[in-house]
């Protein structure tokens, strides 16, 4: 229906041209049906969709390994104090000992 209502405005406009049918067939072949306009928005919603997912998971992504290397440095922290306590108390067990 839509379509037709085109093709009539189209008439319209070109009815005082010279090569009307011709650039009025030109026209009409240009007009996307109504199947191919929401083929072409749903994939253009899955491809906005996919674009969403891939960010967030990189957001995520990226979350994940900030924490992951926080929670490294503290660990590493952790031990290293722990090491230099124990082998504190190992140098004074050692120097009791002697």
């Amino acid at each position: 229906m839509a379509a037709v209502k085109k093709i009539l405005k189209l008439q319209k406009y070109f009815s005082t041209r010279y090569d009307t049918n011709e650039a009025l067939w030109e026209m009409i072949e240009n007009i996307p049906d109504d199947a191919s306009r929401k083929r072409t928005r749903r994939r253009e919603k899955k491809l906005l969709m996919y674009k969403q997912a891939a960010s967030q998971e990189k957001l995520l992504k990226s979350k994940i390994c900030s924490e992951s290397c926080k929670l490294r440095a503290e660990i590493e922290a952790e031990l290293q104090n722990k090491m230099a306590e124990g082998f504190a108390n190992l140098r004074l067990v050692a120097w009791y000992k002697w």
